[in-house]
């Protein structure tokens, strides 16, 4: 669908994200509702942390103890989301109305990097000189996470997660938006939780084919 290639074309993109100095920011997962996702299936906690990492991505998330396959690391609800048939005119007229306080929680998130240029240029013309909806718009084309139905939604903490073609963990989101963050293997305290930002196919293919 139109976001599962928007998000597959922005994934290099996202590699870019500029190196900051160091600061955390604790979320504790254990606060969230539980959820039943497999027999063994357990909450933990994950942290938010911007640090000058070796590969230069900066924000990303962290377990905050080690932690086994199957463990919930996170559960969130998301701060945007937007359906299937949703255009970049009608993402801006949405992001126009979202709350100053879910805004400001997109504002936090990466900005930096760029997008392709048709995307860019939808951009321009959505945003109509408005610079802060062009920010957020900018800032859902690289953050958004697809949804069940093909649609999209933003995460506060989530949506910082690093790509890896070999994830340790991975998305999985309700149509009512409701996402729970999952350990696909044993994760060790300290260790970056990565995600894909691909489809499962994609990850499949030689790897001059997903770049």
């Amino acid at each position: 669908n139109a976001h599962s290639r928007r998000y597959q074309a922005v994934v290099d993109a996202r590699r870019g994200k500029s190196t900051v100095l160091v600061a955390t920011v604790a979320f504790v997962a254990a606060k969230a509702h539980r959820r039943r996702l497999g027999s063994e299936t357990t909450l933990a906690a994950v942290q938010v942390a911007e640090d000058l990492a070796h590969d230069g991505r900066g924000r990303r998330l962290i377990s905050t103890e080690s932690v086994g396959k199957g463990a919930v690391l996170l559960e969130e609800e998301p701060i945007f989301m937007e359906g299937p048939a949703a255009t970049m005119t009608s993402s801006a007229e949405a992001l126009r109305q979202l709350s100053v306080s879910n805004s400001g929680m997109m504002l936090e998130l990466c900005s930096e990097s760029p997008l392709p240029a048709d995307i860019c240029q939808r951009i321009q013309e959505a945003s109509a000189g408005d610079a802060r909806l062009a920010t957020l718009l900018h800032i859902s084309a690289l953050n958004s996470i697809g949804t069940p139905d093909g649609g999209g939604a933003m995460y506060k903490q989530v949506s910082r997660a690093n790509h890896n073609c070999r994830p340790s963990a991975a998305f999985r989101v309700e149509r009512s938006g409701h996402l729970c963050l999952v350990a696909r293997r044993p994760i060790s305290a300290g260790e970056g939780v990565t995600v894909s930002y691909l489809l499962e196919e994609d990850l499949l293919k030689p790897q001059h084919e997903r770049q």
